[in-house]
């Protein structure tokens, strides 16, 4: 993959609070985007991240910020990962999880991140609540065997709406338990047990990388073949659509090479390209 490939297709993570943002800023060496107001944005090449605040709503509005901010990119291939600290009424203080449910538990709805690669942490699913849940002998048996947290569920499903799942991931580390109740965590704390999650973040991106590059390269070739044909005639948004389907068949089967530019060039307007460009497209084999 290409600098300028990489570019246009980003990676953003999303954290609630300033704590969890440190150990990935200083780790990815982003530094603050000065000229957004909005939130405290951090980049660097193709890697962003943005401080949300707490709460399901704060989550879900700072995704459509920088789904708003990154329009220009390749969306449809960007990475989004959560990270941030969750309860649990039994695991280990700074236990690090990846969320393998992201559950609304108002909403009553859940969405299921897929992972094709091992990571060095446990698989936990997440219930996401609209208070600090509280451990107590109340509580379902079920509900204690799965971590509680603010954002998570609005976290996924709001990055489905620009990605796909299997680019969409969420890290949980544990800050408070059965033994340790939240009024206890302190923010270097959380500072520590953030960086438990840089292992197997990296793993995942590695990952996702590998798997989008071939997908990347492919979009990139077909806007390149796009871009280089609307400029040659004015194209109605019909003739557009038209147009991106026939581009995507050239490129699938790699004969954008065989395309005669003179006779493109001099055809007398988008409908007479598109015609013969029809015509190339015909010949090819059934498939993609």
């Amino acid at each position: 993959m290409t600098e300028r490939e990489a570019f246009h297709a980003p990676i953003v993570f999303v954290v609630a609070l300033d704590c969890e943002a440190k150990p990935l800023i200083s780790h990815f060496n982003l530094s603050r985007c000065h000229d957004i107001h909005a939130y405290r944005v951090f980049c660097s090449g193709s890697h962003w991240l943005i401080v949300s605040g707490v709460g399901k709503a704060a989550c879900a509005n700072a995704v459509g910020f920088m789904a708003g901010l990154l329009h220009h990119t390749m969306l449809e291939f960007s990475v989004w990962i959560n990270v941030g600290i969750a309860q649990h009424a039994e695991l280990p203080l700074g236990t690090c999880c990846w969320v393998s449910r992201a559950e609304d538990r108002a909403l009553k709805r859940a969405l299921f991140p897929v992972s094709t690669v091992s990571l060095p942490c446990q698989a936990v699913p997440c219930i996401t609540v609209d208070e600090t849940w509280t451990v107590n002998h109340e509580n379902d048996q079920a509900d204690e065997q799965v971590l509680h947290d603010r954002e998570a569920s609005a976290f996924v499903f709001s990055a489905s709406r620009v990605s796909t799942l299997e680019w969409i991931h969420a890290f949980k580390v544990v800050s408070d338990n059965r033994d340790n109740p939240p009024d206890k965590i302190k923010t270097s704390q959380v500072r520590k047990w953030i960086t438990s999650v840089l292992e197997p973040v990296g793993i995942l991106i590695d990952h996702l990388q590998r798997m989008r590059e071939p997908l990347i390269a492919f979009r990139s070739r077909e806007d390149g073949l796009f871009n280089r044909l609307v400029g040659l005639h004015p194209y109605s948004e019909s003739r557009r659509h038209q147009l991106r389907r026939l581009c995507r068949r050239l490129v699938a089967f790699k004969k954008e090479q065989a395309l005669d530019w003179k006779q493109l060039e001099m055809m007398a307007d988008s409908r007479s390209a598109i015609a013969l460009l029809e015509g190339l497209v015909e010949s090819l084999p059934s498939g993609p």
